[in-house]
């Protein structure tokens, strides 16, 4: 009898929580396609290169979407089930609140694993087939830390394991001051080593400069900064362990990594908020639909989307600029709204 019960009650929510999303995917694409109309019907390929566009859009559409979806879903199941007094049928038969949220919970669970999938294989792969191969191939420079009295310029990088316009600066601290400036021409990398052509170094020596010109050098692995011969890709679309290693490569380089570190935290904090979403509603569809008034719970969860959405969005970006610790960043809105079930939850008796 449990396991019927759980099916129902997951195949209500799991309706609920398909039209929804729908409803408001249709919106979104709809005012995508009339804010376009100029330029849809213009040629088949702006139709095709359009649609794609939409696509590419579509993973980062549902992302921000799901939560205040899977709030209303949850509201409007248990709402429908105490409209027909199904849900005092089965208090009555001995079924606990706990185990009919139960099946919702994994629900949601299955959704952030499709949505972690999404934005993590799906956005990559269509990124690499469908944009323009000119902007995949174009590398930004870097600026690399080479030691404690090393500063590397990396002007251009191909994926041919070569780089050129490469610059090596070396200062002294006591006094102040460049001592040598290498220009290292072009470099390919071999097995172990970096082999470096037309290479120029100049010596500043007081108020004089020594000038000295090899046609190559070699440079072991571990004298040279580690670099990026593919497209970067946003560390949003990467999965948990790349986020990782790259966080801790790029901070033995020396660069800023707030941001992977509030996105990998972030991995963890989408799904739990999903599940505060299922709290909050659970809550707020007993407490309402005890007075006979879902509607103001479904009015009241749009409201508590939309500022959870705002909030998450803040945190996050203050933790990417280094204003919040990453993991506050990442998991501030999900405290705050788990606060706030927990209140309800309690207030309600559940």
């Amino acid at each position: 009898m449990p396991w019927l019960i759980a099916r129902y009650v997951a195949s209500e929510f799991l309706r609920f929580f398909l039209l929804l999303l729908a409803a408001f995917v249709m919106m979104i694409l709809v005012g995508n396609v009339f804010s376009n109309l100029s330029d849809i019907f213009t040629s088949w390929e702006a139709f095709l290169r359009f649609w794609q566009e939409t696509a590419l859009q579509l993973p980062q559409i549902l992302e921000l979407v799901v939560p205040v979806t899977v709030l209303l879903a949850t509201i409007a199941c248990f709402g429908a089930l105490n409209k027909t007094s199904e849900v005092a049928a089965m208090s009555a038969s001995g079924i606990g609140g706990w185990i009919l949220v139960g099946p919702i919970l994994l629900l949601t669970l299955v959704i952030g694993g499709i949505n972690y999938s999404l934005q993590h294989y799906a956005t990559p792969w269509m990124m690499q087939n469908w944009t323009q191969q000119e902007t995949q191939k174009r590398l930004p420079s870097l600026w690399r830390l080479g030691g404690a009295d090393q500063l590397y310029h990396i002007g251009v990088r191909t994926r041919s394991n070569e780089v050129r316009r490469v610059t090596l600066f070396r200062w002294e601290t006591e006094p102040y001051r460049l001592k040598e400036r290498t220009n290292l021409g072009r470099g390919r990398l071999q097995d172990q080593y970096w082999q470096f052509s037309r290479v120029e170094q100049s010596f500043f020596e007081g108020a004089g400069m020594l000038v000295l010109e090899n046609k190559e050098t070699a440079l072991p692995l571990n004298e040279f900064p580690s670099v990026n011969l593919t497209q970067s890709r946003d560390p949003h679309h990467l999965p948990l362990e790349q986020v990782y290693q790259e966080a801790i490569r790029l901070s033995r380089e020396g660069q800023d990594v707030s941001r992977y570190w509030v996105e990998l935290h972030q991995k963890f904090a989408y799904i739990v908020a999903l599940v505060v979403m299922v709290l909050i509603g659970f809550a707020l569809s007993a407490s309402h639909d005890r007075r006979g008034t879902t509607a103001e719970s479904l009015a009241l969860s749009c409201l508590l989307g939309i500022v959870f959405w705002m909030l998450n969005q803040i945190f996050l970006a203050l933790g990417s600029t280094g204003y919040l610790a990453p993991w506050f960043a990442a998991w501030g809105s999900s405290l705050i709204f788990l606060t706030l079930a927990t209140g309800l939850l309690i207030k309600n008796r559940l």
